[in-house]
């Protein structure tokens, strides 16, 4: 069972990203820390190399268990990760603008544009 992400042949539009970024202005006070936080610990990556539980992606990035599933479930609610149970999954558009090393990878962005 292949554990990498499958690719569609055009990338979809980072809409949930774009509406975050520039959407009302209580969203991105509240929304922005939480995206900067899972940009900064990778976890996009961590999820795409197989990582899918609290557990596995905590002790990927050396986090605390209970801070990286309060992390995770927040990134859901924002539709920023998909969960099944206590799996973790990438939203299709995620795998073009949020993983690392993709030439569309957005996250750079997110992180200067937060600095």
């Amino acid at each position: 069972m292949s554990t990498q992400p499958t690719i569609p042949q055009e990338a979809p539009a980072p809409d949930v990203l774009i509406d975050m970024l520039l959407g009302n202005v209580l969203d991105p006070l509240l929304k922005l820390p939480i995206l900067r936080a899972g940009v900064e610990l990778q976890v996009w990556a961590k999820i795409a190399a197989g990582h899918r539980t609290t557990n596995e992606i905590a002790s990927a990035v050396g986090a605390d268990t209970g801070g990286m599933r309060r992390l995770l479930d927040a990134l859901t609610v924002m539709k920023l990760l998909h969960k099944e149970a206590a799996v973790y999954g990438l939203p299709d558009w995620a795998e073009y603008y949020l993983l690392p090393g993709r030439p569309t990878y957005l996250g750079d962005f997110v992180l200067e544009w937060l600095a």
